[in-house]
Formats: structure tokens, sequence, C-alpha cells
């Protein structure tokens, strides 16, 4: 079953197995576009939260639909907007990860794969407050994501 939810769909399909970074579901819908290294948010009936996820694996059923595997990568993300710190470039949609418990509790940031590189400074809004951090090192990627860890920046550095 689909339905659009502001402009995405939500697809129900079967939790097969979890693991402590990771699930693996069985997708019945043969008329998604599913690739590895794409995000995913997830969420477990009767759960409060829904976690993003990154497919890493999928195996085509027979009988239609898929089996994939997907890592977890945070269960608290906030919507935001960037741009490169001296005003050039487009403003993107990212994904803040505060206190990501996996790096010490520093924040990470999840940007389209191509768009930025490590040491590239950022300028950040989230509820109309900006805030500057410094790309510190990208610890994930794939064909449509980067993850880097951050370093907040003073203002006007």
């Amino acid at each position: 079953l689909s339905r659009s939810v502001e402009h995405h769909h939500v697809h129900e399909a079967d939790l097969v197995n979890v693991s402590p970074k990771g699930v693996c579901i069985e997708w019945h819908d043969d008329n998604a576009s599913l690739k590895t290294g794409e995000l995913l948010a997830v969420h477990e009936a009767g759960k409060k939260r829904w976690n993003i996820g990154l497919i890493r694996w999928i195996r085509q059923n027979v009988s239609g639909g898929a089996r994939l595997g997907v890592e977890l990568i945070a269960s608290e993300v906030a919507p935001i907007v960037a741009q490169k710190s001296n005003g050039t470039g487009e403003y993107i949609r990212a994904l803040l990860i505060a206190h990501d418990k996996d790096f010490g509790g520093n924040e990470t940031l999840l940007v389209p794969a191509t768009r930025y590189k490590t040491n590239d400074k950022l300028s950040v809004w989230r509820s109309n407050t900006e805030k500057r951090y410094l790309l510190e090192c990208r610890i994930l990627t794939s064909s449509s994501i980067s993850q880097y860890l951050l370093r907040a920046q003073e203002v006007g550095v």
C-alpha cells in the first residue's frame, strides 16, 4: 500500500529481522525503484520514532518484490538548509544528526553525495537560526549521500 505524505511515499513492508544497526525488510511493491546507497525512513509498528537507514543490499524475489538490507544510521534527525559559507553555490536540503552516539556525541550531517568535500565550510539554517560548521571528515558515503563529522565554527569565521 502506498500513499503520498507531503510529496513522499509511504510503503508498508514486512520486517524480516532486526539487529542493533540494521533491519531486513520484505518489500512487496514491484513498482518502487529501489537502489543500493539510497536513504529510507523506517518505522517499526508500535515505536514512536522513525529511523533513517541506508539500503546496503537488494535481493529480488522470484515471486515479486524484494528483500532489503538496511543499515540504520540515526533515529533523531533534523531537516536543515545548507550553503557554502562563502555564499557560493545553491541552497540544499540536508539532515542534521545532533549528538550522534556513534561519533562521540558530535553532530554529523547527511548531504547529497557529490555536493561537498572535507574541509568545506557551511552555513546551516534550522528553524531560522544560522550556524556555521566545518566538514571535518567524511565518515560514510554511498552513491546518493555522504555523512560528515561537523566542527562548529564562529559566525564570521
